[in-house]
């Protein structure tokens, strides 16, 4: 049977869009996202990106069934602050099946050109700062909070539709049994030297006053990562919104500022 891809409108189509990674790669070493915050932040209304940005929700179904998704989107504030004019596609999921993965990117490519865009990358889900890439590589690692994870069939079928890679984007991890073991012996007296040289503290965030930590947090972020490709910076209403996020998140051992 061919594949029709058609645009998800109203709760029941929205609801088939959320939950098809959730069948796609149950059993695997996916982790699955809280799903109360996945319709929050597919919701037009309340993510912070449909203010400076617009997209569309697409399913792919063979015979009814729903077997890919993906979004098309364009991020006015990332092409004005690059000067160019680019598309996205993101949220992308799969079977393993050519077929519909070419039937999603033409999609989405014909929705962002009728736009006037040039180019069309991804996948991002919407931006940078949210889920970005296609894992290529440490399959067998589990996912952390705002990094995706793909089994290796996704790499082979976008690069099949003609799909290359943009940049690479890369997670560290670094696994000790107990404070100095595997850390540089430099560290410690760095730490110290920090302190009672240079006055650096470090304290614990709060839930209560979250939201005014994210204003710190992005000043240092923009500064610190204005140069680093596809940058845009954070406004208060994407601080409103990730404050919201995290707060399903939220530890207050894990949660420092410096």
């Amino acid at each position: 049977m061919a594949v029709e891809i058609k645009a998800a409108h109203g709760f029941r189509e929205l609801r088939e869009f959320v939950g098809l990674p959730y069948r796609l790669h149950a059993g695997t070493r996916w982790i699955p996202q809280l799903i109360v915050e996945r319709y929050v932040f597919l919701n037009r209304r309340l993510n912070a990106f449909f203010k400076h940005g617009e997209a569309e929700y697409f399913l792919a179904r063979r015979g009814g069934r729903v077997v890919g998704r993906i979004t098309a989107h364009v991020n006015r504030a990332a092409n004005e602050y690059h000067g160019r004019r680019w598309g996205n596609f993101g949220f992308i999921e799969f079977e393993d099946d050519q077929e519909v993965v070419d039937a999603l990117l033409a999609t989405a490519q014909e929705w962002v050109r009728e736009r006037g865009m040039e180019r069309i990358v991804g996948p991002m889900d919407f931006t940078m700062n949210d889920e970005s890439g296609v894992l290529i590589e440490g399959f067998e690692r589990e996912p952390m909070i705002r990094q995706p994870w793909h089994p290796p069939y996704y790499q082979q079928r976008l690069e099949a539709a003609g799909f290359e890679k943009a940049m690479d984007l890369l997670m560290w991890e670094l696994w000790f049994t107990d404070r100095y073991s595997g850390m540089l012996k430099v560290l410690p007296e760095i730490a110290e030297s920090s302190r009672t040289k240079h006055g650096v503290t470090i304290r614990k965030m709060t839930r209560r006053h979250l939201r005014r930590e994210m204003d710190e947090f992005a000043k240092v972020y923009n500064a610190a990562w204005s140069k680093n490709w596809d940058f845009v910076p954070f406004s208060k209403e994407d601080l409103d919104a990730y404050a919201s996020g995290l707060q399903l998140v939220f530890a207050k051992d894990w949660s420092m500022v410096a």
